[in-house]
């Protein structure tokens, strides 16, 4: 009985908190930030020299068996000097070494024992390095680094139709998202087969619209796992102890933020995003991603009609944003390892994000040689 009811206090207090999150953009947590962004003043289109020490290009190895279709939907990770990608289009998960030569796909399509019919996310644990697929119908299935050697699996309850994206709290708790559910974040220890908490934190109308988060609500910064809804600059800690929402940072953009409570409900799909596109000239919002380094807090959020990128110095408490940078291309930033940013481009498309001014004349006529049947290349970012 004493443990049913401290379960609940936690689980009470757990909401509550989540709760006033939603409401309270600037009722901070200890150790949050609020960062003013003056789109008037800001320094816009800054130079690749301000932001990177380096930037080079990969091309990915063309091989039939290791084209990837599309750049679209696509999950990165390096892990021993391997680029781990998933195309959730074509169910595969493809490995390259660091230079992009061609390892492998992992690849496990079928209906027995470690086996799957569809695959919408993957991890390789920080913590004991085994890999991870996820199914869209919340089961997860764990092999070895090399997916080579399936271990095991668990289910999420069946009551729970759908999830979509994952992450590893801690070497017990799992995270996971789901875009349709009436809850959105559910907690499952995997020692005890069960969910331990669910949340609603979403507003469930936003699900399907431009508002939300893109590719994943979720990042990691260090040991901590950051969590983030998209439709403003809010981001939240999530404790691993009672699973709580602690807000760490807010991009306050002043007259420009965008205000959820001044969002009419239950329209139709239709007119959010004839909404979106008629205030994103003048409010920033569609906040897609979020990284974190030592030095920098970075997002992409939409403003003017544009994608922009922030940059936020932790040190020196200075901002800069691009769309273009000063030598003419744009940016693509995808995904974070350590200081080091990672996008993959479709080569018809190679024009808009490199030239001869932003890598190495070496590097830039390794692209040239690139053809319309090559594979797509990744974009290296290293940060300063």
């Amino acid at each position: 009985m004493r443990n049913r009811q401290y379960n609940f206090l936690i689980t009470l207090f757990t909401i509550l908190s989540s709760v006033s999150c939603i409401n309270g953009a600037r009722d901070f947590d200890k150790g949050s930030n609020i960062i003013g962004v003056d789109l008037d003043t800001i320094q816009f289109q800054p130079s690749i020299n301000n932001l990177f020490e380096k930037v080079e290009i990969i091309p990915l190895e063309t091989r039939k068996e290791s084209i990837i279709e599309s750049a679209s939907r696509l999950k990165h990770q390096v892990y021993n000097d391997k680029h781990y990608i998933l195309s959730v289009k074509q169910n595969k998960l493809f490995v390259f070494d660091r230079k992009g030569n061609f390892v492998k796909t992992i690849d496990k399509i079928g209906n027995g024992p470690g086996e799957y019919r569809m695959i919408y996310d993957f991890e390789i644990s920080r913590f004991d390095g085994k890999l991870h697929l996820m199914t869209p119908y919340g089961r997860m299935l764990i092999y070895d680094s090399e997916g080579d050697k399936f271990i095991e699996s668990f289910h999420l309850p069946d009551s729970i139709r759908a999830v979509h994206q994952f992450k590893i709290l801690n070497e017990d708790i799992y995270v996971f998202n789901s875009d349709s559910e009436n809850s959105d974040l559910y907690f499952y220890s995997k020692s005890k087969n069960t969910i331990v908490l669910s949340l609603s934190v979403m507003p469930n109308f936003l699900t399907s619209t431009p508002f939300k988060y893109a590719r994943t609500p979720f990042y990691y910064y260090k040991d901590s796992l950051r969590y983030f809804m998209g439709y403003d600059g809010t981001v939240f800690n999530i404790n691993p102890q009672n699973y709580s929402l602690e807000k760490r940072y807010f991009l306050d953009f002043g007259k420009r933020n965008f205000m959820l409570e001044n969002l009419p409900l239950n329209e139709s799909v239709i007119y959010y995003f004839e909404h979106y596109k008629s205030i994103s000239n003048k409010i920033a919002t569609g906040f897609a991603i979020y990284f974190e380094t030592d030095k920098y807090l970075i997002s992409r959020y939409s403003y003017n009609n544009n994608h922009n990128y922030l940059f936020y110095n932790k040190s020196n408490k200075t901002l800069m944003t691009a769309f273009k940078l000063k030598e003419g291309i744009q940016l693509s930033l995808n995904f974070l390892e350590k200081d080091t940013l990672y996008s993959f481009i479709p080569v018809e498309f190679a024009h808009l994000y490199v030239n001869d001014k932003v890598v190495s004349q070496e590097n830039f006529n390794r692209l040239q040689m690139l053809s319309s049947d090559s594979n797509m290349f990744i974009i290296k970012y290293v940060l300063k």
